[in-house]
């Protein structure tokens, strides 16, 4: 009795000076209304802009979709960047020209790995819950 619990992913990314724990819009949660009140109360007292979801598996997705397509597109520059210089392109000019395109692509850089520990975990942990909760193969 007397408490309330909410959720909300991180989106922090360390050393960013632009995008910083107050200026991300942050995503929040709650398992009732009273608790989704106290997340927001206390959240906004830390942050510019609070996104409220419907639930805890909304937020909890949100992150994984998020984190999901960061490590797809890292890994697929990544690629691109072996198999460019093989061929004897250069991938950094190639990148500078397809990021003039003012929609439908977004630079991401070539580099070690794809990122923090969550990118390369939470595409993994996804494709396992929805194997484990509708039998079917998230491809």
């Amino acid at each position: 009795e007397d408490f309330h619990l909410g959720y909300s992913p991180e989106r922090i990314d360390p050393g960013n000076r632009i995008w910083t724990l107050q200026n991300t819009p942050k995503v929040i949660s709650g398992i009732d209304d009273a608790s989704l009140k106290a997340v927001r109360n206390f959240y906004q007292s830390l942050v510019d802009t609070v996104v409220e979801v419907a639930t805890v598996r909304d937020a909890e997705l949100a992150k994984l979709l998020e984190n999901t397509f960061r490590q797809v597109n890292i890994a697929l520059v990544n690629e691109l960047a072996v198999h460019a210089q093989q061929l004897g392109t250069d991938i950094w000019s190639a990148l500078d020209a397809a990021s003039t395109k003012p929609f439908g692509f977004m630079h991401f850089t070539p580099g070690p790995g794809v990122g923090g520990h969550c990118l390369p975990v939470d595409p993994t942990y996804l494709s396992w819950q929805v194997r484990r909760q509708t039998g079917r193969t998230l491809r």
